[in-house]
């Protein structure tokens, strides 16, 4: 009977060490790629964004679904890893900046203000007013300000039916007033 109790120890032993050496695997995978990456988000700025040390999007994207992939391997273990709430903040500021970013790879083409106001927004939340994306939809944007009210004007004349030419030509003056009019 004695032996039974030995081997049975001997036998819960061998798994709690394998399981162990298991969870070491899988939490020095997750420390290494922190310690590599470890000057992302060290401190304020752009050059301290996952951005700027991936440098394109489609890499940044490569790498959340690689750190995602090492993350979601330590729910599988049965200790806890003791950095999991720092990862997960991580992985969330880093796909918000692959979100912001490719919302202005989208907004390329668009015309609405308030859109373009709100991506600027979360972009300077996020340190990424630096980006040559950001800043030429800063300019952008306050071109908007300047040109929606006078195509606004010019429609306006145009659908009214007893508009004149005095109508559109105090359009046309506001519109060389602006410094629009190439002519």
């Amino acid at each position: 009977v004695g032996y039974v109790l030995d081997i049975q120890r001997v036998w819960r032993g061998y798994k709690a060490r394998k399981m162990v050496k298991s969870c070491k695997q899988v939490f020095q995978a997750l420390n290494d790629w922190l310690a590599e990456h470890s000057a992302v988000y060290s401190g304020p700025g752009l050059e301290h964004t996952a951005l700027h040390t991936f440098k394109t999007v489609d890499a940044l994207h490569s790498t959340i679904v690689d750190l995602q992939a090492k993350f979601e391997a330590t729910k599988g273990v049965p200790l806890r890893f003791g950095k999991a709430e720092a990862v997960r903040k991580l992985l969330h500021r880093m796909e918000q900046e692959e979100g912001v970013v490719r919302n202005l790879l989208t907004l390329q083409s668009s015309v609405d203000p308030l859109e373009i106001a709100a991506t600027l927004s979360r972009a300077r939340d996020l340190d990424l007013e630096g980006l040559p994306e950001v800043s030429e939809f800063v300019q952008r944007e306050a071109a908007l300000k300047t040109q929606l009210p006078l195509i606004e004007a010019i429609q306006n004349v145009l659908a009214e039916a007893e508009s004149d030419v005095e109508d559109f030509q105090e359009v046309l003056t506001e519109i060389e007033g602006k410094g629009l009019l190439n002519s």
